[in-house]
């Protein structure tokens, strides 16, 4: 078993849940993914919809973006 979250953890990551991923929070609060899952679960801790757009659109266009420029559809200048 980890380590207990202090009161101050769990107000930083009330605070800042909604804006960064889980992977990130687990990097800043130096705990493990699913930790951070938990806790954000016990207090019902929301994303928000524009960071679930970022995550969604980071998560599908990043990838078509690589393909199209691998098989040579898309150059550097068309991607500015």
């Amino acid at each position: 078993m980890g380590k207990e979250w202090s009161d101050e953890e769990v107000d930083l990551l009330k605070e800042i849940y909604p804006h960064y991923t889980n992977k990130e929070l687990s990097n800043i609060f130096g705990r493990t993914y699913h930790s951070v899952i938990g806790k954000a679960q016990q207090f019902d801790l929301k994303k928000t919809q524009k960071h679930k757009t970022k995550y969604i659109q980071n998560l599908i266009v990043g990838p078509i973006l690589a393909i199209l420029k691998i098989i040579g559809l898309l150059t550097r200048k068309d991607m500015y």
